[in-house]
């Protein structure tokens, strides 16, 4: 195993247990006690895992959630973030969703556009904009990630390199102005990398509890985010973090649907 699967594997883990010992982790590898400081060590300076003595506890969540929990959750707001992202979007633009909950939420409300061309990795989003009259809608193909309810690996990625849109917007699991967009899943982190190479203009769409958090993987840095719509539950510190580093924000309502 390359040090670098080990140590993904190793703060996956240490997420998914709440903490983990060396001796353990030394066994579990087949790797000296050494190595395995090595390794925290380089998992705590990325922000992965605290170190502690004799092992490691968790610092941020790595897990996405179930698809259907994670549309549970803060429901007003993201539909607030999607009323102000529909916006945005113009008859005769061709745009790219993804699999998030908040895009699937901006999908309800595009199937009475004009002209409008939706390429999507989101299965839940290309059924909902199935039949809308002023639509075309393409998936881009790949294969179904039970983690994330989202179309990733090899395929999804060819198609979307020989893409070139208007528009795209995408969600998140984790934000920091250091680390960007980041992904507990690094097929998932790859597409979306692949949704903002492909865009003229990149949106994210992410509520208040996505900031703050680390997770496994970088999938886009902040800088190459257009505007970032959040809600106004965000912390007035990101919100001052993101100000500092130059990035556009908007802030929106919650809303009842």
């Amino acid at each position: 195993m390359f040090p670098a699967e080990r140590r993904r594997k190793i703060a996956q883990l240490v997420a998914q247990r709440g903490s983990v010992t060396i001796s353990e982790l030394s066994q579990m590898f087949q790797v000296s006690e050494m190595t395995i400081h090595r390794d925290l060590a380089q998992l705590q300076a990325l922000g992965f895992l605290e170190k502690t003595y004799g092992g490691a506890i968790s610092r941020h969540t790595f897990v996405n959630p179930d698809f259907t929990v994670r549309l549970k959750s803060n429901v007003a707001e993201k539909a607030g973030i999607a009323a102000r992202a529909e916006e945005l979007v113009k008859d005769g633009d061709s745009i790219i969703l993804d699999a998030s909950t908040t895009c699937l939420l901006l999908a309800r409300r595009l199937r009475q556009k004009k002209n409008l061309t939706v390429f999507t990795t989101g299965p839940h989003a290309l059924l909902e904009l199935a039949g809308a009259p002023g639509l075309t809608v393409y998936a881009t193909g790949g294969l179904l990630s039970p983690e994330t309810m989202s179309l990733v690996g090899a395929e999804a990625e060819r198609f979307l390199a020989r893409l070139h849109v208007n528009k795209c917007f995408v969600g998140a699991n984790s934000v920091t102005v250091e680390h960007g967009i980041t992904d507990p899943y690094p097929p998932e982190a790859e597409v979306k990398r692949r949704i903002v190479e492909a865009s003229d203009e990149v949106f994210l769409l992410a509520d208040h509890s996505k900031f703050g958090a680390i997770a496994l993987v970088t999938a886009v840095d902040l800088k190459a985010v257009d505007l970032v719509l959040t809600d106004t539950g965000t912390a007035p510190s990101q919100l001052q973090a993101l100000e500092e580093a130059g990035i556009r924000y908007i802030l929106c309502e919650p809303l009842q649907e």
